[in-house]
């Protein structure tokens, strides 16, 4: 199983804070050096009420990643995720190109269907619903597609329509996508396209019941061979005991999806479960310093050793 760190809420609970950027990039650059695999970080305009304030900074996604490939060497970078339903194909084919050529071919691309209302409001728009909103998606991959050879191409779709456009520069690596959302008909368009599915904040039975269906349409799809590698994106709080790390989860309110929650030796045990349902990428969220620094210091030679 491979571990990726996930930027989501800048402020002081989770102690990464944009104000001092200089500290971001220390922390990725951290993340490299003890052995997480990816650092991904959220897109989006407002920020989630569980986790941080209406006036809580978030940084573009695109700047803030090709700051960090900048100043990193091996670890691998995506948005976690982009929303198709509000971003047209054309600039987000450059945008991911761009970070491609900076981070010499780091990149992966996060891909999803807008699911929080509060960034479509942001914008004006009106979000349709799931199924429109995932044809959308799978029509922007067709596109990204399209232009990423860097040949001349012309198109004409129900969401996207252009004549002759080339992509330069296009990227000089081949770009792997990842999709996130629940949905059947997201899935069906993780199951045409995407190299990575993932899930959100489930426990592992569900996991485990989400992986084995986007398996089974995967299977019964022609348009890829590979198989999916399944990720999740999930809560991390570690202690050095289970009490503790409890009481840490209860500190913050205890609402919503619990994640993983104790001691090293339980949040190994946790980690192990989700791999056997078919976890490979664990994104991991930490709400504060201390579970980040314990479970760098704990948890993870454990699973590099692995």
């Amino acid at each position: 199983m491979q571990i990726g760190l996930h930027l989501h809420a800048f402020n002081s609970t989770t102690g990464i804070m944009p104000g001092t950027f200089s500290g971001v990039l220390d922390l990725c650059q951290w993340a490299e050096q003890v052995g997480f695999s990816f650092v991904s970080v959220q897109d989006h305009l407002v920020a989630y009420p569980n986790t941080a304030s209406r006036t809580t900074p978030l940084p573009d996604v695109w700047s803030t990643l090709s700051a960090i490939a900048a100043l990193t060497r091996r670890i691998r970078l995506l948005p976690l995720v982009v929303n198709t339903a509000t971003t047209h194909a054309v600039k987000l084919a450059q945008r991911a190109a761009t970070l491609d050529l900076i981070s010499d071919g780091r990149a992966l691309l996060g891909l999803g269907i807008g699911g929080y209302l509060p960034d479509h409001l942001a914008l004006g728009a009106v979000p349709g619903n799931i199924d429109d909103r995932s044809l959308r998606l799978g029509e922007t991959v067709g596109v990204l597609n399209a232009l990423w050879p860097g040949e001349s191409v012309s198109y004409h779709g129900e969401y996207f329509s252009f004549d002759d456009h080339i992509l330069a520069p296009a990227p000089t690596h081949p770009l792997q996508i990842l999709i996130a959302g629940y949905s059947r008909s997201v899935r069906a368009v993780v199951a045409e396209h995407a190299d990575f599915s993932n899930f959100s904040m489930v426990d592992v039975q569900r996991f485990r019941s989400l992986v084995a269906r986007t398996d089974v349409q995967r299977r019964a799809s022609d348009k890829h061979a590979n198989a999916i590698r399944h990720t999740l994106l999930e809560r991390i709080i570690v202690r050095e005991t289970d009490r503790e790390a409890e009481a840490a989860w209860q500190a913050k309110g205890a609402h919503g999806h619990r994640g993983v929650c104790g001691a090293p030796d339980t949040v190994i045990a946790a980690l192990a479960g989700l791999e056997d349902a078919g976890a490979s990428v664990v994104f991991a969220i930490f709400p504060d310093p201390i579970s980040r620094s314990l479970f760098a210091r704990w948890v993870l030679p454990t699973l590099l050793a692995f």
